[in-house]
């Protein structure tokens, strides 16, 4: 890797896939398969831990619909996208089709859950571009949860590696466009979901990098966007974008390097790119790169010979 980079003509945007690791870079990649499979192996979802985040759904739904008859609520985000790790939140979207305010239905909802036995911790976050509603579900107080009493069942968690409580973020949408524009607010996440869902599809092998890199920023606590850290949605679209465009752009891994090789790959890559001259759009299956300095549009003139179009943000 170090000696392409140094290259006059190198440039990040079109990052070298065929060059085949050798030496030193080899052995880290197969230790890094190895160690990868094993993590990956331990951070699969078990069937409890789906029943409990799919019970934790129903019930956010029924407390919904006893407000709202024809309100629609569902999961979106790592849940439903398959993409959660033991401490993972669940993402519940409440849609409203008669376009009523976020903001209100966001209190109507937090004043129901409160008396629910289930939620230890309800709180409002309605001053965000998005309002949303934070809960913390004691899941010991789900009808899935292993029975034997309050102790025991902690107990079964505690053996079964699962957390004794749940975050849950409950956000609003209302189907009323102008409502929306109104508030401020574009927001689509169920498009999202289906479009990460659709991306996965195309793009299987890039699940575990996504996996490992929530993992890495969740513990070095830089994954919380109202703290200024990178949204799991934000990385799994950067991902995504390098496995569909370079990850298998012509690169002939190595079975004993797979895991190991990639995320070597896609770290140089982020590494490298200049995020503040250029932006990625993930809009187009082509895969858009855009201009956001001058210093940025002269990269892109640079990389006319990557396959990927450019366009000047405007």
């Amino acid at each position: 890797f170090g000696s392409a980079s140094q290259r006059p003509d190198y440039n990040p945007l079109c990052p070298i896939v065929h060059q085949a690791l050798s030496g030193t870079l080899r052995r880290t990649a197969k230790v890094l398969h190895t160690e990868i499979s094993s993590f990956l192996s331990q951070v699969e979802p078990t069937e409890l831990s789906s029943r409990q985040r799919s019970e934790i759904v129903s019930r956010v739904r029924n407390a919904a619909q006893g407000l709202w008859k024809e309100a629609s609520v569902g999961p979106y985000g790592s849940f439903a996208t398959g993409l959660c790790l033991p401490h993972s939140d669940v993402d519940v979207l409440v849609t409203h089709p008669q376009g009523g305010d976020p903001r209100n239905m966001l209190h109507l909802l937090a004043r129901e859950l409160r008396e629910e036995c289930w939620c230890s911790i309800v709180q409002r976050i309605d001053t965000a571009a998005v309002p949303v509603l934070k809960l913390r579900v004691d899941v010991t107080s789900l009808t899935c949860h292993p029975q034997g009493g309050e102790e025991g069942a902690s107990s079964s968690a505690q053996k079964a590696n699962l957390p004794l409580t749940i975050p849950v973020d409950v956000t609003f949408h209302v189907t009323n466009k102008g409502k929306m524009r109104e508030m401020g607010v574009g927001y689509a996440p169920l498009a999202g979901r289906d479009f990460v869902l659709a991306e996965l599809a195309a793009c299987p092998e890039a699940r575990s990098l996504v996996l490992v890199l929530k993992q890495l920023v969740h513990r070095h606590s830089v994954n919380d966007p109202y703290r200024g850290g990178l949204a799991s949605h934000t990385l799994t679209l950067l991902v995504l974008f390098w496995s569909r465009h370079f990850g298998e752009a012509g690169l002939k891994i190595d079975p004993e390097l797979g895991h190991g090789e990639r995320l070597l790959r896609l770290l140089r890559w982020l590494s490298e790119f200049p995020f503040g001259h250029i932006g990625v759009e993930m809009g187009s299956r082509q895969g858009v790169y855009l201009a956001l300095t001058e210093t940025g549009q002269r990269l892109l003139v640079h990389h006319s010979q990557s396959g990927l179009y450019a366009r000047q943000l405007v």
